[in-house]
């Protein structure tokens, strides 16, 4: 091809897959291989399982939580962060949507594991220990609402 020369390209698109199609292909897979039951799913796709349900109030988007985690990738169950002792944070200081959306859904005490759709998690951002659209699990208990 000459510099400078105009070119034509003709594409045919075959087939559009949304991430969060992919992402809910990718965690019903790992449910069902890892015999994971009483999955509750959530209209944005965000799935969990209370393993403890407790009896206290449940947090408003104005509230800051004392929580304890423990983040995994859903692909390699790599714990990439985990907290040694309860924390506390903001509700609307959450970088990721997938956790609030989970913590707004639990009673003070209760004791869950969420299942992340990468576009309620990092989506498109990676980090060096969570790559582009990775799918998470965090296991999490409520402590207390402040």
């Amino acid at each position: 091809v000459p510099p400078y020369s105009n070119l034509i390209y003709e594409i045919q698109l075959l087939k559009v897959v949304p991430q969060l199609k992919k992402d809910t292909i990718a965690v019903n897979s790992f449910l069902k291989s890892n015999s994971i039951s009483n999955v509750i799913t959530d209209p944005s796709g965000f799935k969990y399982v209370i393993s403890t349900l407790g009896t206290g109030p449940k947090p408003t988007l104005d509230n800051s939580i004392t929580f304890s985690y423990t983040g995994k990738l859903l692909s390699a169950g790599v714990i990439f962060e985990q907290s040694s002792s309860p924390v506390s944070a903001q509700m609307k200081s959450f970088t990721i949507k997938g956790f609030p959306l989970g913590m707004l859904l639990l009673p003070q005490g209760s004791k869950a594991t969420f299942y992340i759709p990468s576009v309620l998690g990092y989506g498109l951002r990676s980090s060096q220990t969570i790559p582009r659209n990775a799918n998470l699990i965090f296991e999490v208990e409520l402590v207390s609402i402040n």
